[in-house]
């Protein structure tokens, strides 16, 4: 069962190294250079979308901003990591640890870089691996003491659970108005300062 697993685990491997394979094919059509400001470039994209090059790998970076494009790679190998490689860690404990370390690590990751260009999808993201966060850390508590096996100990790990999605909720909508303000003034400063060139 444990070599059956770590066969699986490497098949998977692979179709992230696919995805990449097929975007970096197509990077100069997906980040192509230019002077022009992001959302005219992610405009640009979207049209191209529709072309016979982009259309069938439209599905790994039309969520995703320009800079971002090869994303989809690096979300493939995280769920990978969660699905299949904690599991394979015989040490529960030292697995909950470990999914710990790595839900702060997203949390952090897609509150700061924002990959997608839909605020909205930036926020849920992040709210989702908050929660994720909570219940590892939730779960590895009830583990290492005498709740672990009690009715009790599940009650507590549900009450997290819905307690941290309204929590998780109006903290991303603040720093999802603060980020939009923070993008609408980059946006008007650059329109002046592209203006301004033009009229010299």
């Amino acid at each position: 069962f444990f070599g059956l697993n770590v066969f699986l685990t490497i098949v998977t491997q692979l179709i992230p190294l696919m995805y990449l394979g097929f975007l970096y094919r197509a990077r100069h059509l997906l980040h192509p250079p230019s002077e022009r400001s992001p959302q005219a470039q992610l405009r640009d994209r979207q049209r191209l979308e529709q072309g016979p090059a982009l259309q069938p790998i439209t599905f790994l970076f039309t969520h995703y901003n320009l800079g971002w494009w090869y994303f989809e790679v690096i979300e493939s190998y995280r769920r990978v990591m969660f699905v299949s490689i904690l599991p394979l860690v015989p040490d529960k404990t030292v697995a909950g640890f470990l999914g710990i370390l790595m839900a702060f690590i997203s949390v952090s990751f897609y509150r700061d870089a924002r990959p997608y260009h839909v605020t909205s999808s930036n926020a849920l993201a992040t709210v989702a691996n908050q929660q994720l966060s909570f219940t590892y850390v939730t779960a590895t508590f009830l583990r290492v003491t005498e709740y672990g096996n009690d009715v009790s100990g599940g009650i507590v790990l549900l009450s997290v659970n819905i307690a941290i999605i309204p929590f998780s909720i109006v903290t991303s909508m603040v720093d999802h108005k603060r980020r939009v303000k923070e993008e609408e003034i980059k946006r008007k400063n650059y329109e002046k300062l592209k203006h301004a060139e033009a009229e010299d």
